[in-house]
């Protein structure tokens, strides 16, 4: 599920949460539920086309890479519009890749993100946006360590 929060300012638990179902990973059409394995022998050549990083390639019945920028692209200013100075936003790790791709003006046939379950990321949205944080994980280690057991 993805969601997002608005605290403006406040830091207590228990704020409202709205789901935006616009936040969900890619589409991913006739690959959903498959593993690589599968869709090499089912889907060969729409396989091979997704892994060339052609940014335009749309998975049948899902969407492309550009589409996903696009579509973060327009919930990330949607939510801005709406107001809020302090927003958490918790989705997937490719639609906020997409999302700050899209933000910060990135050609979509790059790729410079690779999130982390559970990371965070801050930006800063004023004129235009800036990239405060990316990835931070400290949050993950507690009491447990690097790799310890919950």
């Amino acid at each position: 599920m993805s969601g997002l929060t608005s605290s403006e300012g406040s830091h207590r638990p228990g704020l409202p949460v709205q789901v935006d179902s616009r936040l969900m990973e890619i589409n991913a059409g006739i690959f959903q539920g498959l593993t690589w394995d599968e869709i090499d022998v089912k889907c060969p050549s729409e396989a091979i086309q997704w892994k060339s990083h052609d940014p335009d390639f749309r998975i049948p019945d899902g969407e492309s890479r550009r589409d996903l920028m696009m579509r973060a692209r327009q919930v990330f200013s949607e939510i801005r519009e709406r107001g809020g100075n302090n927003v958490v936003v918790v989705a997937h790790g490719g639609l906020l890749g997409s999302a700050f791709k899209a933000l910060l003006e990135i050609p979509a046939e790059r790729n410079p993100f690779a999130l982390q379950n559970g990371s965070i990321s801050r930006i800063q949205w004023q004129r235009e946006v800036k990239l405060l944080t990316l990835n931070e994980t400290a949050h993950l280690q507690g009491e447990c360590g690097s790799g310890g057991d919950l």
